[in-house]
C-alpha cells in the first residue's frame, strides 16, 4: 500500500496534527502510483485547500444552474446531413473563459457530485433533444457520457 509520513516537529508535535498531514501525504502517494510513499509538505496542503475550494465552487455551479452543455454534431460522412450530437458539459465563468471538464469531472467522480451533474446533462440532453424534435429535426439522436460512478450509483436507469 501507500504510505504518508509526518516528521515531529516540523509538521507538528500534537497526534491529530500530525495524522491528518500524514494521511494527506498518503492521498498524495496513492494519486501519484500504488505502493509508494510520499512526505507531507505544504504543496500537499496548498492542493488540498484548493481542491477543497473548487469543490465549493462545483456545488455552488450546480445548486445555480451555472454548467453548459454544447453540441458536438455528428454528420454522415456520405450525405452531409447531421445524424446526431454528442452533448458535452462546460463550465463558463463570468469572465468569459471556461473551466476545462479535465479539471472539474475527476474531482465531481471522487466526491460523487458526478450524480447530480450527470442528471443534469441526462435531462438537459433530452430536452434539447426533444426540441430538436418539435422544429421538425426527427431522427437526430444525442450521445451523452456517463461516469463509471453513474453506474455504480444505482439510480442511472431513472435519470434516463
Amino acid at each position: 500500500g501507500s504510505v504518508g509520513i509526518a516528521v515531529v516537529p516540523r509538521d507538528g508535535v500534537e497526534f491529530n496534527v500530525l495524522s491528518k498531514k500524514a494521511d494527506m501525504a498518503m492521498y498524495k502517494a496513492k494519486s501519484d502510483g500504488r505502493n509508494t510513499w510520499r512526505f507531507y509538505d505544504e504543496e500537499i496542503d496548498k492542493a488540498n485547500i484548493d481542491k477543497f475550494n473548487l469543490l465549493q465552487q462545483i456545488r455552488l455551479a450546480l445548486k445555480e444552474q451555472q454548467f453548459r452543455l454544447y453540441y458536438q454534431p455528428k454528420i454522415d460522412l456520405l450525405s452531409g446531413a447531421i445524424t446526431g450530437a454528442e452533448a458535452l458539459v462546460r463550465w463558463p465563468q463570468a469572465d468569459g473563459s471556461v473551466i476545462s471538464p479535465l479539471e472539474f469531472i475527476p474531482l465531481c467522480e471522487e466526491s460523487g457530485l458526478i450524480v447530480e451533474l450527470g442528471h443534469w446533462v441526462l435531462q438537459e440532453a433530452c430536452r434539447a433533444c426533444q426540441r430538436w424534435q418539435q422544429l421538425g429535426y426527427s431522427g437526430i439522436t444525442v450521445a451523452v457520457n456517463l461516469s463509471p460512478v453513474q453506474f455504480r450509483d444505482g439510480m442511472l436507469g431513472q435519470s434516463v
